[in-house]
């Protein structure tokens, strides 16, 4: 049988007494100069057995005396009678006194007592002699883990049905604070009961095609059974009272905290602490289980938990993170493959605070009772909306739309199917031309601010740009090549607030407000992140005055019904203004949730002398074809007509041309430039041939892309043949 000796001369009590700080369940004490420690007596002899009256004092296969909580009614006549102060009193879970005793760390499935793995000086020890020991009884053995492993489903009705693993304990008597949980759960996918699919794999990270739940986007880690995580929370404890004050103050301060490089620094030191720790703990285990060990530690220790999977290791592939219950399974959103159901899920409401805190300390803000609600813009550009009761009836919600490095492209853009090189060669063209006002619509998360910021490195060299967002930056200019002035405009609801309460609001503009003061700004231009109010209207008197404005707008229609929607309130853009409107983008998802542009068109109008002859002949006549009716808006003598320029088709599962009518941009573009309908035709071609050469040389970065089109800008319409020939010198 196993004993603990404590060998005096190498002790440093009464200066050391880490062995009594460490050990979970605070046995060791230190009297003088000696530690007061339970000697494992031979349970035949033990005095503490024999004092016990209602047999709760048990011996397990090993020899060691183990105390059965349920049986112990806290009399207290094993403490009286041992000399050695091995045993105590203590309160258990129930608030009821019963007997705590050493049993050398077993029940906690370590190979070595804490005391003796942590002791600095060596002065504990573990060693093996042969006693006779009482007889145990079949049956009798305590088995402290009740070990489990049996599949359930989670969730009802709309929930997403998944498999975890249950592990229950059987013994309640495992002090826990010399343990640290996980905010996170590792899940199993896909679940064994279910036809899965792999339809992609990079780095530890496979996509499934999983039968009834859709895309599933696993991170792939070892199995890890009970022991192995209640190991874990041991390791990270431990890891905590080593790494804290260091690596809180030395590597996480803002804005170093969202660096990638400095966190993967500081994430890898904590690795190689928690490493050392289980080496000492648990020599043994499985080199990949150390290292996923260790791995999980350090990301629940100083990171950001299961977020840290996403968002700092994942990014550039992932747009945004939802959650959508404290208990149920991550979600996020695939560049290439959409939403994804994931493998990890939090613990817990109070887990999901944790991170969502630590992620916002370095912004001076809170999620708690008094702010149940968060927006956030984070130092990597990356947005966080987050909510808790009582606002969220679920207990808990969070969106985090990531801010990648390298942003989205119009050519990157064109390898996903979103859009074609014809298309990016008219918005081009559009846009170069500074008379058009362009409006890119859809529901959300169809790609609408991604294609408005795709578009705006077609803006010509020394145009003065002005922006206006709300609350958050999302907006990526090539400020290389032009003058951008960011504005940012904060909630309408926000001011309106700050006014009921009568605080200082003169720090509080609006976007109505921002863009009226970008109007006095003298700009060539005006981006606005997102049309939802009565700025339309300040925002189209600027296009009356000669300013041109891009901006996105949250619309299932599409067509005419756009048009309707900006001429009702709230945003009620009068009939004179309106006629200023000239390009809307429709965006949208196909079968398969992958983002589409589904139509492009033109509103030509009336009161420009903007409409085909046939057509001002049938509204001259009220002779309008069903066909064509769909496509008119009309209002007093005002008549808009809707050009349809590219549609897509979801047979052929591409963008076509329709053009049924001469592009009204493309005239206006050759009479600017003074161009022969074929050398229009030829500027068009090029443009669309340099997107199909970057695309298909994957040329997509943001800053490369910025050069090419400035290049082309600058380079004389007499050698523009020859231009794509000098892309490769361009992009060095």
């Amino acid at each position: 049988m196993k004993k603990l000796r404590w060998i005096e001369e190498k002790c440093r009590a009464p200066e050391c007494d880490y062995c009594t700080k460490v050990c979970p369940k605070g046995l060791l004490s230190i009297v003088g100069k000696e530690l007061q420690y339970c000697t494992q007596c031979n349970p035949k002899y033990a005095v503490c057995v024999k004092a016990c009256m209602n047999n709760a004092l048990k011996v397990d296969k090993n020899g060691i005396i183990h105390v059965i909580e349920e049986k112990c009614d806290g009399c207290g006549a094993c403490v009286s009678e041992c000399k050695t102060g091995g045993i105590k009193l203590a309160k258990n879970k129930k608030g009821l006194k019963v007997a705590v005793k050493c049993d050398l760390c077993s029940s906690l499935k370590l190979s070595n007592p804490i005391c003796v793995t942590f002791c600095p000086y060596g002065a504990l020890e573990v060693y093996e002699v042969i006693e006779e020991t009482t007889e145990q009884k079949e049956g009798e053995t305590v088995e402290l883990y009740e070990k489990k492993f049996e599949p359930h489903f989670i969730g009802e009705g709309k929930a997403i049905p998944t498999i975890r693993y249950t592990e229950p304990l059987s013994a309640e008597n495992i002090e826990k604070r010399f343990s640290a949980s996980f905010s996170f759960d590792v899940l199993e996918f896909p679940p064994p009961n279910k036809k899965a699919k792999l339809i992609d794999e990079y780095g530890r990270v496979k996509i499934y095609e999983v039968e009834d739940l859709g895309r599933t986007y696993c991170i792939s880690f070892p199995k890890l059974f009970s022991d192995d995580w209640k190991l874990a929370e041991y390791v990270k404890h431990f890891t905590i009272m080593k790494v804290a004050d260091e690596y809180l103050s030395a590597f996480l301060s803002p804005p170093e905290y969202f660096d990638l490089e400095v966190r993967t620094k500081a994430l890898n030191k904590v690795k190689m602490i928690a490493r050392d720790i289980i080496n000492r703990l648990e020599p043994t285990l499985d080199p990949e289980k150390k290292e996923c060990i260790a791995e999980i530690v350090a990301v629940d220790t100083i990171g950001f938990g299961a977020i840290e999977y996403f968002w700092m290791r994942d990014k550039e592939n992932l747009e945004e993170i939802e959650i959508d219950h404290p208990l149920r399974e991550i979600l996020v959103y695939h560049r290439k493959y959409g939403r994804c159901i994931t493998n990890l899920r939090f613990t817990s409401d109070r887990s999901f605070k944790k991170v969502m805190n630590a992620i916002l300390r370095p912004l001076g803000k809170t999620l708690d009772m008094i702010h149940p609600v968060v927006d956030a813009q984070l130092p990597d550009g990356s947005r966080l909306h987050a909510q808790i009761s009582p606002a969220a009836l679920t207990g808990a919600t969070a969106n985090i739309r990531l801010f990648g490095s390298d942003p989205w492209t119009y050519v990157k853009m064109m390898n996903v199917g979103t859009v074609n090189a014809e298309l990016g060669a008219f918005l081009w063209m559009a846009i170069e031309m500074k008379k058009s006002q362009i409006i890119i619509t859809g529901a959300p998360a169809t790609g609408k601010t991604s294609l408005l910021s795709s578009l705006l490195v077609f803006i010509p060299a020394g145009e003065r740009v002005i922006s206006v967002e709300e609350e958050i930056n999302e907006l990526r200019f090539y400020d290389k090549f032009i003058n951008w002035i960011p504005l940012i405009g904060v909630y309408k609801e926000r001011k309106e607030e700050a006014m009921k309460k009568g605080e200082e609001v003169s720090r509080l503009r609006t976007c109505l407000d921002q863009i009226t003061n970008s109007l006095r700004m003298r700009p060539d231009r005006i981006v606005l992140g997102e049309l939802r109010g009565r700025e339309a209207r300040e925002l189209f008197s600027g296009a009356n005055w000669g300013i041109s404005f891009m901006t996105t707008l949250h619309s299932k229609e599409i067509g005419t019904a756009v048009v309707k929607r900006i001429h009702s309130p709230p945003m009620k853009v009068p009939t004179d203004m309106l006629s200023m409107l000239d390009i809307i983008i429709t965006l949208s998802t196909d079968a398969e949730k992958r983002r589409r542009v589904i139509q492009c068109s033109e509103m030509n109008w009336r009161s420009r002398g903007e409409l085909p002859d046939e057509i001002e002949e049938m509204v001259r006549k009220d002779k309008i074809p069903s066909e064509i009716r769909a496509q008119l808006w009309k209002e007093g003598e005002e008549v808009g007509f809707l050009n349809k320029l590219y549609e897509f088709n979801s047979k052929r599962g591409e963008l076509e041309e329709i053009m049924d009518y001469p592009s009204k941009t493309l005239l206006k573009y050759a009479q600017t430039f003074d161009l022969s309908e074929e050398e229009l035709k030829e500027e068009f071609r090029r443009r669309a041939q340099i997107l199909d050469y970057l695309a298909k040389n994957g040329v997509t970065n943001f800053l490369d892309v910025g050069k090419v089109v400035h290049a082309y800008y600058n380079t004389p319409r007499s050698r523009r043949d020859e231009f794509i020939e000098n892309i490769k010198s361009i992009v060095k």
